[in-house]
């Protein structure tokens, strides 16, 4: 994941491993890590993009409604 200013430039970025049996948990888990990594560099307005509808969705709109495999990762974000 990359983490860029207003401006567009570089602040950080980050690369994890991990074994999830969907695409759809994997980049649920990536946006729980990029919430993360936004409280520890002290983010406190963020805007998330990810190529994933469904993850967005779920999280725009309503849970519920969204994927359940990735639901229990999502609780977290």
């Amino acid at each position: 994941m990359v983490i860029r200013g207003q401006q567009g430039q570089f602040v950080a970025a980050a690369r994890y491993e991990v074994q999830t049996p969907t695409a759809t948990t994997a980049k649920a888990l990536a946006m729980l890590r990029g919430c993360q990594l936004a409280v520890d560099l002290g983010l406190r307005q963020v805007i998330f993009e990810s190529d994933s509808q469904d993850i967005i969705s779920s999280l725009s709109n309503s849970l519920d409604a969204g994927s359940w495999e990735a639901f229990p990762t999502l609780m977290l974000v």
